[in-house]
């Protein structure tokens, strides 16, 4: 009796284990940040995809939403590796020049200010329409005397496989997605982004999108979406954990005629249109990425220095 009770805690604990494996630590690690500069300050601005490049594996392609660069620059941070934190300590140094980006450690983070356009060059390919932007980044290394190399950052970079794309995809499918919305996860010591989940409530062949049964909101912008992984029954293993497209936004309800208190400490009510978020988030499949993915491979990257 006692046997069985024991053979069967420990079925249990593996299915536990295994259940809790519906989303992949790599899809976390190859999600970055995306800020910008307010009034000297560094405020979220939204999400974006570490992708391989193979054109030249010393940089990596950020995908993201296009309308996240309609500026001329933008910060991007992501965690700093360990050994870099320990390298920066012992030597009193805050900052790392490449070959073209300048990588500062802020608290256990680095931060890399990346030129969309400079000097009438552009750094960045758009497809506006599908709201997609992609552009190069690179990781710099440190050599020390005695050979050994310390990494600024440790970033998971993903590659899209052919046989992955929207073809494998179906209605009611579970998805997860990875960002920062309202800020959480942006501002503490570390990058730490948020996971939610949901299911494809609806896809169309004659569309470039479909939608999530699923709240996004300001800050997942560029939030890479993942399927979720499905358990193969007999060998205990999960599978299916791969890239399916990006969050670009929201289906949004206006109401009119709403009453408002602009301020509150005067009794005055004025009417005003409210944009209400239905929970249908919009997404963009990984096949337009893959397009635009290709084309950035072949760009430069602009010195953030002189």
């Amino acid at each position: 009796m006692n046997k069985i009770f024991f053979f069967l805690l420990v079925f249990v604990v593996q299915i536990v284990q295994i259940k809790a494996q519906w989303y992949d630590q790599k899809s976390l690690n190859a999600t970055i940040l995306i800020e910008k500069e307010v009034n000297s300050q560094i405020v979220p601005l939204g999400a974006g995809i570490l992708m391989l490049n193979y054109k030249d594996r010393s940089t990596a392609v950020v995908i993201t939403c296009a309308h996240l660069l309609n500026r001329s620059s933008i910060i991007i941070t992501l965690n700093a590796d360990s050994s870099f934190i320990k390298y920066c300590q012992d030597y009193g140094k805050k900052k790392i020049v490449g070959e073209k980006l300048i990588w500062e450690l802020v608290e256990n983070k680095v931060r890399a200010a990346v030129f969309m356009e400079k000097n009438n060059m552009k750094y960045v390919v758009k497809n506006q329409a599908l709201d997609i932007a992609a552009f190069l980044i690179e990781f710099p290394q440190i050599i020390l005397e005695d050979s050994s190399i310390i990494n600024v950052a440790s970033p998971t970079a993903i590659g899209i496989t052919t046989t992955k794309l929207r073809s494998d995809l179906k209605l009611g499918d579970d998805i997860y997605f990875v960002g920062f919305p309202f800020g959480i996860g942006a501002i503490g010591k570390n990058v730490e982004p948020l996971v939610r989940s949901g299911i494809i409530s609806w896809l169309s062949k004659d569309s470039p999108n479909f939608l999530l049964d699923a709240f996004s909101y300001g800050g997942n912008s560029g939030s890479p979406i993942f399927k979720k992984g499905t358990m193969k029954w007999g060998s205990l293993n999960w599978e299916g954990i791969y890239f399916v497209g990006m969050i670009t936004g929201h289906q949004k309800m206006q109401i009119d005629n709403v009453l408002v208190q602009p301020d509150t400490n005067k009794l005055e009510f004025k009417k005003s249109s409210v944009e209400l978020n239905i929970g249908l988030a919009i997404g963009v499949w990984a096949d337009y990425i893959l397009e635009i993915k290709n084309i950035a491979e072949g760009l430069d990257i602009a010195k953030t220095y002189d």
